[in-house]
């Protein structure tokens, strides 16, 4: 589908936008999609079997005010079974949320994988991906070390935010490391 094709139910003057949210299987997607889109629900979740769709909106500031642009995020399971279903899911991509646990071994090399099978293909510039660092604690992360984490070449212009949205007394302490 192509931008303003969705079916979503906004007035006249509204903008959509479908954001695809990648990573491995167990890195806090789902938990990041619902903090997106203001759901409460960040009790332990269970593997997203292929895709969840969640769909929110936002005021964002515009040029003579604001305006609504209606969010459909795509929560992509990263399991790599369901990579055959990557082709439909790139289709309409306005832009890519690539996740990670940068305690986890091998993470960028992943996200290079994530990169070159989603964003490539469909030529989505820097500005229309971000990258997210989720840990399990803010002490865990990147910006606690002092060092943003060492990506390859075509990411190390994308915008990276440090989260730890698993532990409920720091779901407020995003930034951008």
């Amino acid at each position: 589908m192509a931008t303003g094709q969705r079916a979503f139910t906004g007035g006249s003057g509204d903008v959509s936008v479908k954001v695809l949210l990648v990573g491995a299987a167990g890195v806090g997607k789902t938990t990041v999609a619902n903090h997106l889109a203001g759901q409460s629900r960040f009790a332990s979740c269970s593997p997203t079997v292929g895709l969840r769709i969640v769909e929110f909106d936002r005021e964002v500031a515009v040029e003579r005010g604001t305006q609504t642009l209606l969010v459909a995020l795509w929560d992509c399971s990263g399991d790599r079974k369901y990579e055959y279903t990557w082709p439909a899911l790139m289709q309409g991509a306005d832009g890519i949320l690539f996740m990670y646990n940068p305690q986890s071994p091998n993470t960028e090399r992943e996200l290079e994988n994530w990169y070159a099978k989603l964003a490539a293909p469909i030529k989505l510039a820097d500005q229309q991906c971000m990258i997210f660092a989720h840990t399990k604690s803010a002490e865990d992360g990147p910006e606690a070390r002092g060092a943003k984490p060492k990506l390859c070449t075509f990411l190390s212009s994308t915008p990276i935010c440090c989260c730890a949205l698993s532990n409920p007394a720091q779901r407020r302490h995003c930034s951008v490391c």
